[in-house]
């Protein structure tokens, strides 16, 4: 066999491998951006987590007995932010996993009184809530805001009369939460 047969016989399984590498990976990519319309059992090996919802606390967003998926790798290279819907740890009980929506985030000044949310003195719009709520509407119970601590989140259900929240178990950490929502 000439040189340029041997360069050639060696080349050309190099090339093969160089382009299904490159397929596999623009294929995980778009696995990735794509994995809420995947099946569930798909989800849970792109790294979600399949939950089916118990209660009415984020309702009307979410249903009981609707089945949702969480992202467990969405927060492993940037933070949780305001309006996430997550899922975590309980505090009160580490076997129990809760899901809520974010409403501050660590440095943010929250008060909440006769139930309007404030955050750094400003009223936040909350479209995805149901109607007004009578229960707990005011937070702290200072009155006084508060500077949300670092690594520590503020959560609450979507449906404020019917969620235990952080108006009553306080902040969450960064490390009790499990995983984003996929919409």
């Amino acid at each position: 066999m000439s040189a340029s047969g041997s360069r050639r016989a060696v080349l050309v399984p190099v090339v093969i491998i160089v382009v299904l590498t490159a397929l596999s990976i623009v294929g995980i990519v778009m696995l990735e951006q794509n994995k809420k319309s995947l099946p569930a059992p798909l989800q849970t090996l792109m790294g979600g987590r399949v939950v089916r919802i118990v209660g009415v606390a984020m309702y009307p967003t979410l249903q009981e007995g609707q089945v949702v998926t969480f992202d467990t790798r969405s927060y492993l290279d940037q933070a949780p932010q305001r309006g996430d819907i997550v899922l975590f740890i309980a505090p009160d009980n580490p076997s129990r996993v809760l899901i809520k929506r974010v409403i501050a985030i660590p440095g943010d000044r929250l008060l909440i009184s006769n139930g309007t949310v404030s955050i750094n003195g400003q009223v936040i719009s909350e479209p995805y809530l149901a109607a007004g709520w009578a229960v707990f509407t005011s937070w702290p119970p200072s009155g006084q805001a508060t500077t949300v601590p670092a690594n520590q989140y503020f959560v609450m259900g979507d449906n404020r009369d019917h969620s235990s929240d952080s108006r009553a178990f306080g902040y969450i950490s960064r490390t009790s939460i499990l995983g984003k929502l996929l919409r």
